[in-house]
């Protein structure tokens, strides 16, 4: 929903080495995700949205995320081809898009850009972004991937969720060529002949830029039940982070993102500092 005090947006239609795009610029606005979700199905190409401001943005299981003014806030809509009802993201989507946005931060930074399963964006062991990947049915009955980015680039504000140190991400080049980058990069990744691409997840470039290493202790912190004590063992094609739990140190178990995370194993039992 657009705010009272936002600009409109400048509508326009870019044809770059990829893809036409369509994006939507504001000075302020609730949430770039709500923002995608309100306009649809208007069109088959990328449609982008970004945000000076954002006031309401969100992250994982509805969490809060908490932005300031020229930080980075911006979604990419994507259609997705003709399925049936047992719509569901593609295996490895989601780390697919961190490797894809880590690469355009790395470019434009001497920052060494970490990523933690199953996308959030770390700098020395600081978090400075997160990614929230949402599907939406628009109206005529097209189904659509809407990815939303977050990125800090100053000191951070008190977040709700205090899971992690909080970090910045401090490019070095100006914050639109940034956005422009992380956009080309995304749709270059995931989008070709007007449909979502299946290429396979690259495995050892997560490693190389993996928060984790190989048989590091860590937590494993879900919704239902209190953090258990695994041994991280990377991720495989499909995404899936793999551990053995320490009360099953021989059963390999593979978790999906859906309301799973991982934490480093120096937080408190409740997955909190």
């Amino acid at each position: 929903m657009i705010t009272s005090n936002s600009v409109m947006p400048s509508i326009m239609t870019r044809l770059d080495k990829y893809q036409a795009v369509y994006q939507f610029k504001f000075k302020r606005l609730a949430s770039t995700n709500s923002f995608l979700k309100d306009i649809a199905g208007f069109t088959n190409h990328p449609v982008t949205c970004v945000a000076d401001c954002q006031t309401k943005g969100y992250g994982q299981q509805n969490r809060n995320w908490a932005s300031q003014e020229n930080d980075i806030a911006m979604s990419l809509m994507l259609p997705m081809p003709h399925i049936d009802n047992s719509i569901r993201l593609p295996d490895g989507l989601s780390q697919r898009v961190a490797l894809a946005i880590a690469e355009a931060l790395a470019e434009q930074s001497h920052q060494n850009i970490q990523l933690k399963w199953p996308n959030d964006i770390f700098i020395n062991n600081a978090k400075v972004g997160g990614i929230l990947i949402e599907l939406e049915r628009a109206a005529n009955g097209q189904w659509l991937i809407i990815i939303g980015l977050g990125v800090n680039l100053q000191p951070p504000l008190q977040h709700p969720d205090a899971s992690y140190k909080r970090g910045w991400f401090i490019p070095n080049t100006s914050r639109n060529q940034l956005i422009g980058s992380i956009e080309a990069h995304l749709i270059k990744t995931l989008f070709t002949s007007a449909k979502i691409t299946s290429a396979p997840l690259n495995v050892n470039a997560w490693q190389a830029r993996d928060l984790f290493t190989q048989g590091e202790t860590i937590y494993v912190v879900s919704t239902q039940n209190k953090p258990q004590i695994a041994y991280y063992q990377g991720i495989n094609l499909q995404g899936e982070a793999m551990v053995y739990y320490a009360h099953q140190p021989n059963k390999l178990v593979r978790l999906n993102s859906g309301t799973v995370s991982l934490r480093t194993y120096e937080t408190n039992e409740d997955g909190t500092n």
